[in-house]
């Protein structure tokens, strides 16, 4: 950020790295919140480097549930809320070999 430009980091409207790869080549993806209030932690998930992914994004009760979803996901206009718990349930085991995480 150069003397001119926003930072969100000094002004407190803050900034959400979902997926954040800190240095070229690595191959480990992290997530974090900047702010007047930060968040996260040094858990990550191992990035895939062949393709594309797919993810589910979910803010519920005052935490961040972060899931890595099929290639073949479709998403329509809407979510279930079945879907929505289920994503919540599995984020409460994070583990960076089945891509679930949470940040609260």
């Amino acid at each position: 950020y150069g003397p001119t430009e926003c930072s969100c980091w000094t002004s407190g409207c803050g900034e959400f790295d979902i997926f954040e790869v800190l240095d070229s080549g690595n191959t480990r993806c992290k997530s974090t919140l900047h702010g007047n209030i930060a968040g996260g932690d040094s858990d990550y998930f191992v990035r895939p480097t062949s393709g594309t992914i797919k993810a589910a994004l979910v803010l519920y009760d005052d935490n961040i549930h972060i899931q890595i979803l099929d290639s073949n996901t479709s998403f329509g206009s809407s979510m279930s809320a079945s879907a929505i718990s289920n994503i919540c349930s599995a984020t409460s085991t994070q583990n960076k070999d089945t891509s679930v995480f949470a940040l609260s």
